[in-house]
């Protein structure tokens, strides 16, 4: 991820600066964290914001996706590893429940909207299967698209 565009988790409110910026490049400091019970199949999902650094916004679309970390190539990879059991949505919900019912998933998110240094809210869904093993899963990572100009 850039240091011009980055996501928020915690308490986040639309339109604000609010949030605790989620941990990039694998640092694992403060990560996206799911978890869920694959012999029931769960799925969970939380609301996170995305926000440019101030005095920058994004210019055309804003794509989000779920990357893969390969331990070999040693890079982030699309639609390898566990990716395809990760989705985005927008849409006002007033819990992760109503969300995680009534929202439209995919697992690839266009935002046309310009994104500023103000959050723009996403929900963010994991999923499980019962082919699963327990597993602490730190290869999955968000993947962020993006042109940024200055505002």
């Amino acid at each position: 991820m850039s240091d011009l565009i980055k996501l928020y988790n915690g308490t986040v409110t639309k339109d604000a600066a609010d949030g605790t910026e989620l941990s990039q490049n694998g640092t694992q400091t403060n990560p996206l964290s799911f978890t869920l019970n694959a012999a029931k199949e769960e799925s969970s999902c939380q609301q996170i914001a995305i926000r440019c650094a101030s005095g920058y916004k994004t210019y055309g679309d804003t794509v989000i996706t779920a990357y893969h970390y390969n331990s070999e190539t040693k890079k982030y990879e699309p639609n390898t590893g566990d990716t395809a059991k990760w989705f985005f949505a927008v849409g006002e919900y007033d819990s992760a429940a109503n969300a995680l019912t009534n929202a439209a998933w995919s697992n690839k998110l266009t935002i046309s909207d310009v994104i500023t240094d103000k959050n723009t809210l996403i929900w963010v869904k994991a999923a499980s299967s019962k082919a699963e093993v327990p597993t602490n899963d730190t290869d999955e990572s968000i993947h962020i698209e993006a042109v940024i100009e200055q505002a």
